[in-house]
């Protein structure tokens, strides 16, 4: 399970973007700032054994929540849930390494 406080805090993302992974299911969350809109957290999701660069547009698949900590909490519960609707995706990823 994807635990939030390993997720960081906001500030660590007006900076960079965060990567991880949990058993095949690679992930990236970072800052979206929209010229006419307050800034989002954008989160992609993609199958190993690649990292973002590398994996096809096809493969990857995005969510945007609010830039806010609820928003990162709800970040965190997708990705969980991501992960729980296909486990067999990502086993097989997990299986590529």
């Amino acid at each position: 399970m994807i635990e939030r406080n390993s997720l960081y805090h906001l500030e660590f993302y007006k900076h960079t973007y965060f990567s991880g992974s949990r058993d095949g299911m690679r992930f990236r969350i970072e800052r979206q700032d929209l010229a006419e809109k307050d800034p989002l957290f954008l989160v992609t999701v993609f199958p190993g054994p690649y990292g973002f660069e590398a994996t096809p547009e096809e493969k990857k698949e995005t969510a945007t929540f609010p830039y806010s900590e609820e928003g990162l909490d709800a970040a965190c519960d997708y990705l969980n849930k991501r992960y729980d609707d296909s486990p067999e995706v990502w086993h097989e990823a997990a299986r590529l390494r």
